[in-house]
């Protein structure tokens, strides 16, 4: 055997060695990803129930606040009326009661004056 065969022989034991530390690489990249694997299908198992309930609880967030826009919707409207009614309330007043209030004052200030104007004595010159 010569020196070139030993090489040959050494170069060919150094393959196979490294052929077998990359197939235990591979063997055991494999084990780890099935157990990530089994992991996250345990995660995902048990955090499934608590993600579907947070999706509920969203969803009837959501409506809650659509229910609570409509009433504050409504609720505005029935205060809109409200406020015109009473200013509705208020022109009528104005109109059928203060004005003619008013005309009345000034028919009894001007029946004052006059009797106020006969009764007193007549100007002595």
């Amino acid at each position: 055997m010569t020196t070139s065969e030993a090489f040959l022989g050494v170069i060919a034991l150094a393959t196979l060695t490294t052929a077998i530390a990359q197939v235990g690489v591979l063997i055991a990249g494999v084990r780890l990803a099935r157990r990530v694997h089994t992991a996250v299908e345990r995660i995902e198992g048990a955090t499934g129930p608590i993600v579907a309930r947070l999706d509920q609880l969203s969803t009837e967030a959501l409506e809650s606040m659509a229910a609570a826009r409509s009433q504050m919707d409504r609720l505005e409207r029935m205060t809109e009326d409200v406020v015109s009614r009473i200013d509705q309330t208020v022109q009528t007043l104005q109109t059928y009661v203060l004005a003619p209030a008013r005309q009345g004052a000034a028919l009894l200030a001007g029946a004052r004056a006059a009797v106020l104007a006969f009764k007193r004595p007549p100007l002595l010159r």
